[in-house]
């Protein structure tokens, strides 16, 4: 599936996968080439775990918090929030509901433009 050894790139993020890593006699000279690499085995899953925090650590560093009002008169605007959003917080009001979202910004900013026209009767 995946070519014997490619590097994949993610902003600051690479991946080396190689079938054997028998070309580097040792990891220090892995690391010597790749001074921010993380070491890690998928036959580990303490490094599993490792290089899983670590991405969700980075994207969860990307988001930011903002509060959206959504009134009950909106059709698929929640379904949305909750595909795309950490919702944070709820609190139901009488016309409304406030949801207190983590996002990045670009979703956020696409929700807050999809919003515009809608409004509540008391806020």
């Amino acid at each position: 599936m995946y070519p014997p050894e490619s590097t994949w790139k993610f902003e600051n993020f690479f991946a080396l996968v190689s079938r054997s890593i028998s070309e580097y006699s040792n990891s220090t000279l892995l690391m010597e080439e790749f001074p921010d690499a993380m070491m890690t085995s998928t036959r580990n899953p303490a490094d599993i775990s490792k290089l899983h925090k670590y991405i969700v650590g980075v994207a969860q560093d990307e988001m930011i918090e903002d509060e959206v009002i959504i009134p009950y008169t909106a059709k698929g605007i929640i379904g949305e929030i909750r595909a795309n959003m950490s919702v944070i917080k709820e609190e139901y009001e009488y016309s409304h509901i406030k949801l207190t979202v983590r996002s990045n910004a670009i979703d956020l900013e696409r929700l807050k433009k999809s919003m515009l026209g809608l409004s509540t009767d008391d806020s």
